[in-house]
């Protein structure tokens, strides 16, 4: 007799597609933001505020591709 696999495989192949996507979204953001505050402060000027502006934006997109991370972990447990 034949086995059957445990579990939803395509939910899991699902879930560890959109981990992957979360992964690459994230460090994307890290990429993108390190970019932007090096251009920041090559300008010499007061750029703090915009300093600060680039943070808060990268974390909130890293933050929704965390949420999209836990999203995939669920569904690759499950």
């Amino acid at each position: 007799m034949t086995e059957q696999p445990s579990g939803d495989s395509f939910g899991r192949f699902i879930g560890l597609l959109l981990m992957g996507i979360a992964v690459l979204w994230m460090a994307f953001c890290g990429l993108c933001a390190f970019g932007m505050l090096a251009s920041v402060f090559t300008e010499g000027s007061e750029m703090l505020g915009l300093a600060l502006f680039v943070l808060v934006i990268a974390g909130a997109a890293a933050a929704g591709g965390y949420a999209v991370f836990i999203a995939g972990r669920s569904l690759w447990r499950s």
